[in-house]
């Protein structure tokens, strides 16, 4: 992706999130890897929402594609949202620029983690 982003609140080091820096992330949460049909993603489940079923999150794992930007930005978005954290945080700590937290296995900022799916966005990348 080359261009500039539309969305002035999105941090442009997202370009250097590897597939492999998200799944280390989700893994080090607790999420664990699921089986999904889809060879562009590995999906990940979660904590449990109020409706009784996990949250599942899909990785996106093939950087060549046009929208794995715009993948990568909407997953640290909704993973910011289940742990109560500012998507600065999950960026940082994908990218290894902070020590991992503790945040994860259920707990969100000493809390538990959200009960609610996240949102999916539409913010645009060009």
């Amino acid at each position: 992706m080359t261009g500039r982003f539309r969305n002035p609140w999105i941090d442009r080091r997202v370009l250097r999130v590897r597939p492999i820096d998200a799944i280390a992330y989700m893994r080090f949460h607790g999420w664990e890897q699921v089986p999904t049909a889809n060879e562009h993603f590995q999906m990940f489940a979660g904590p449990v929402a109020s409706g009784g079923e996990r949250i599942t999150q899909p990785v996106p794992i093939i950087q060549d594609t046009g929208e794995y930007v715009q993948r990568i930005i909407e997953l640290i978005t909704n993973i910011a949202i289940i742990e109560d954290r500012p998507a600065i945080e999950v960026l940082d700590e994908m990218l290894g620029v902070s020590a991992p937290s503790a945040n994860g296995t259920g707990m969100a900022n000493g809390k538990p983690a959200a009960k609610e799916h996240a949102p999916t966005t539409n913010s645009s990348t060009s």
